[in-house]
């Protein structure tokens, strides 16, 4: 199966900008994630819902690729 991933603004500056915020949020999230007493498996759970909250809504300047497959076409 192919996968197409284009990034859909061309504007270097803002895909910048939108790449460090989600990279904050992403880092930040985690670390605070991992402060928080859960149980076993919520933890994963969190941190998928976090990639794919942030994938959602900041990856369409960029590109929304975390997936291996699509990292060898871009």
């Amino acid at each position: 199966m192919e996968y197409s991933v284009q990034r859909q603004l061309l504007e270097h500056r803002w895909n910048l900008i939108t790449e460090i915020i989600g990279t904050f949020v992403l880092v930040f999230a985690i670390l605070g994630l991992g402060q928080v007493k859960m149980t076993d498996g919520l933890g994963t759970l969190a941190v998928g819902l976090v990639i794919l909250v942030i994938g959602l809504s900041l990856g369409a300047p960029t590109g929304y690729a975390i997936q291996q497959e699509t990292w060898d076409h871009v």
